[in-house]
């Protein structure tokens, strides 16, 4: 395991995912970790803090935001990282 996977702070993990796993002429992965640090208006979440209702209201922003498949898109690779993201020590 590296270290990046114990940050307390997920917008770091995330930022550390996509650094990790970009690939040519896809934007999708830079771009979900952007609109989620719009959508949360803050620097620091923790993983916790994640809520089924936050990726609700997550999703709800990009699709008011967005159309055709980008919204998909976005929130398609915001699961991925949570999805590997692994469970944090709750203090």
């Amino acid at each position: 395991m590296t270290a990046y996977k114990f940050k307390e702070n997920f917008l770091d993990y995330y930022e550390e995912y996509v650094n990790n796993n970009k690939r040519d002429g896809n934007r999708h992965l830079k771009s979900s970790l952007k609109q989620f640090r719009l959508f949360l208006g803050a620097s620091i979440i923790s993983q916790s803090d994640i809520t089924e209702n936050t990726c609700k209201a997550f999703l709800r922003l990009l699709l008011d935001k967005y159309t055709g498949e980008t919204p998909a898109d976005y929130y398609t690779q915001f699961k991925w990282v949570m999805a590997a993201a692994p469970l944090m020590a709750i203090s």
